[in-house]
């Protein structure tokens, strides 16, 4: 509720309300209500920008760094700098949206260091800036699941935290990497208490991020696997572009002929997708068994 507030007082221009907002705990609600203020406030509210630099959710540093690009607050440059080392020494793949807008933000002032980056995006575009030679460092692969893993991976339960179940047969065969991913998270308890926090009508119903949004998830990324139909019913690898699977998964509620080749599905639903039918944004999920 508190991020549909933040979205009233963007469209209303309500910076008092913003710059309040801008402070929840909620990432989801800082970061719309941050996106809010610099539209509507520009750099007068630098210093609440750099504050915010020093959260860790990947929306907030996102929507913080844009709202700095172009500032003169002296202060910016170091805090970006910091927010920047400090989200790279987690070492995750999957953490290049915010720390391409933390690069971005910094522009020529970003340390050469990062053009030797692990993630061959952000080593680009850091020595684009910096005007040097890119030469990244990519971090060593997982290991791929052997045949006898993936005979182990055949269904799986979602059990909603409204008492609905959904059940799924696995296509570990068909997408190896992103199915034994599922099911070794799903095993790890990663998925008990997130959400399905975005219902898009006629189209999915997506899920399993850790702040219930586009840019948090498993690390690192996994390959897409297209062989596969994006049919009604059958579940699919949420990307932000070619090979960048976080373990978000998301339910085809038509036949979306248009993802096909694009995104990977790695299940069905065998039974439940009446329970998918009626979920609202914000659906949690109790518990993910495989079996």
């Amino acid at each position: 509720g508190r991020a549909w507030a933040a979205r009233a007082a963007r469209r209303l221009a309500d910076t008092a309300a913003l710059r309040r907002l801008a402070r929840d705990p909620d990432p989801n609600v800082a970061s719309e209500a941050i996106d809010g203020l610099a539209e509507h406030a520009g750099h007068a509210d630098d210093a609440l920008y750099v504050d915010a630099l020093r959260r860790d959710p990947a929306q907030v540093l996102m929507s913080a760094a844009n709202a700095l690009r172009g500032t003169r607050d002296a202060s910016a440059t170091p805090a970006l700098v910091a927010a920047l080392d400090r989200e790279t020494a987690r070492r995750r793949e999957t953490s290049r949206d915010a720390r391409l807008a933390l690069v971005e933000a910094l522009g020529s002032a970003v340390p050469a260091r990062y053009a030797r980056d692990f993630d061959p995006a952000v080593a680009e575009r850091a020595a684009a800036l910096a005007g040097v030679a890119a030469a990244q460092q990519r971090l060593p692969p997982r290991p791929v699941p052997t045949v006898a893993q993936l005979r182990t991976v055949r269904e799986a339960t979602i059990l909603m935290a409204d008492g609905g179940r959904v059940e799924l047969r696995l296509f570990p065969m068909d997408a190896p990497t992103n199915a034994w991913r599922f099911a070794r998270l799903a095993r790890a308890g990663y998925f008990d208490g997130l959400t399905f926090h975005r219902i898009a009508p006629f189209f999915v119903v997506q899920g399993g991020s850790p702040h219930a949004n586009e840019y948090e998830g498993d690390g690192p990324f996994t390959r897409d696997e297209v062989g596969l139909e994006n049919n009604r019913g059958t579940v699919g690898i949420s990307t932000r572009g070619r090979d960048t699977g976080d373990g978000q998964l998301y339910f085809n509620t038509v036949d979306n002929v248009r993802l096909d080749h694009d995104y990977t599905v790695f299940a069905e639903v065998t039974r439940g997708m009446d329970v998918v039918d009626r979920m609202q944004e914000g659906a949690r999920i109790r518990r993910v068994t495989v079996r």
